[in-house]
């Protein structure tokens, strides 16, 4: 497997966890600790394939801080894809996703500055 596509794949399954958990899960104790019970094989997947990314990826010559930026980056996309989506795009007002445009845009100048 590429290391993009490790990194790609990791990223999706916890953006997913995240956003499942907060559309169905109760923010009381024993309903979140039996979700992330259930969670806990696609969590150890996605460490697996993020590990496999980062060490692929500084074995190829690539800058380690540079390939984490890119991978936070993808992540808070997906993120606010999923969250738009399964949370309910009308809770996305202007202000926050102006807010989330400039974030990404901050994060995309430090990847920036990274592969220099």
């Amino acid at each position: 497997m590429l290391p993009a596509a490790a990194l790609l794949v990791g990223t999706v399954i916890l953006a997913v966890a995240l956003v499942l958990q907060v559309r169905f899960v109760a923010p009381e104790f024993w309903p979140l600790a039996k979700y992330n019970v259930l969670i806990l094989p696609f969590m150890l997947a996605s460490n697996i394939l993020l590990g496999y990314g980062y060490v692929s990826a500084t074995r190829a010559g690539w800058y380690l801080p540079l390939v984490v930026a890119c991978q936070i980056f993808l992540y808070q996309i997906v993120v606010f894809i999923l969250s738009c989506l399964l949370l309910g795009g009308h809770h996305v007002g202007l202000p926050q996703a102006a807010r989330a445009v400039l974030a990404f845009m901050m994060i995309a100048g430090g990847v920036a500055l990274l592969s220099k």
